[in-house]
């Protein structure tokens, strides 16, 4: 779809520009100009759209001597409460699909400044069969009702994770899930809610931590978290391929962001980060740069 859409444009600039299709004397070239501006408008507008809607599901595989059998984690991140199809039925059966043992939801799956029906009904419906774990995004704690969004999300069937860590048994193994609250709290309060996650957990378990933003390495260094993920940085917005792969900006306002998606190492830690889920409208949409679903196989 992506490429008829590409496609599309291609050869409506090109048949723009031979004068077979539009006759029109040198006097005209204002108008000529004016057809040609309108129809690369319209193109970038369907662009957008496409890629605004488009689910990928993409998957990373990480080695560990600390599992014996296979841990498939489903994230999503980034969501603000957007909608995908009747009851959030697009992404419930992308995850459906990959059947994830345990699925997280590193931050901003609510919005700040609107209701949010959406990210709890989908909370709601994939808790009825998976086990979730939320943590906060800057857009939850900076809305005023961050302890509602929590509870609500507690109500949906999600544990909220604020400085904590939780020992789960997948497939008779023990994984620790540890989480915090977006750095938006300040720096001091972050670390504390870290320090928290660790005190009563035995680091020899395979150990994950949710954490909103990507871009706090030299904080993330300190601990040997075996994975850490991420989202926040919605894969910079315009992705060029081969020109800007990482973006071209990010919610920070921050011009070609260094860490929008992927897989990268920070001391003794994996970490992944999501593009995320959010929609957003012409001309601050999407443009090669999918709404991501992320699988995580942890394989012995």
């Amino acid at each position: 779809m992506l490429v008829l859409a590409f496609m599309l444009f291609c050869v409506i600039m090109k048949a723009l520009s031979e004068e077979r299709v539009f006759y029109i004397k040198k006097k005209n070239h204002g108008k000529r100009a004016f057809f040609l501006t309108l129809a690369s408008l319209i193109c970038l507008y369907l662009l957008t759209y496409i890629f605004n809607f488009i689910i990928e599901v993409n998957t990373y595989k990480i080695k560990s001597t600390k599992v014996n059998k296979k841990v498939r984690v489903a994230l999503i991140s980034d969501l603000h409460n957007s909608r995908y199809g009747k009851s959030q039925k697009n992404i419930i059966r992308k995850i459906d699909a990959q059947k994830p043992d345990v699925i997280l939801y590193s931050g901003d799956i609510a919005e700040d400044y609107k209701g949010n029906k959406n990210a709890f009904e989908l909370v709601t419906k994939l808790a009825e069969k998976y086990p979730c774990y939320y943590v906060s995004g800057n857009h939850e704690c900076r809305s005023g009702n961050l302890k509602e969004i929590k509870d609500k999300m507690r109500q949906c069937g999600a544990v909220v994770l604020e400085g904590e860590g939780e020992t789960i048994d997948i497939n008779g193994q023990k994984i620790n899930i540890c989480g915090v609250d977006d750095y938006f709290i300040g720096e001091q309060r972050f670390i504390k809610q870290l320090d928290n996650a660790v005190s009563d957990i035995d680091m020899k378990n395979y150990t994950i931590l949710i954490s909103h933003r990507p871009d706090l390495e030299e904080i993330y260094k300190n601990y040997n978290f075996d994975l850490i993920v991420s989202g926040h940085n919605h894969g910079g917005q315009w992705r060029i391929p081969h020109i800007f792969n990482n973006g071209l900006i990010c919610p920070d306002a921050k011009l070609f962001p260094e860490y929008t998606t992927g897989k990268r190492t920070i001391g003794n830690s994996q970490q992944i980060v999501s593009r995320g889920l959010s929609k957003l409208t012409p001309p601050l949409s999407r443009v090669f740069n999918s709404p991501e679903v992320i699988i995580i196989d942890i394989e012995p």
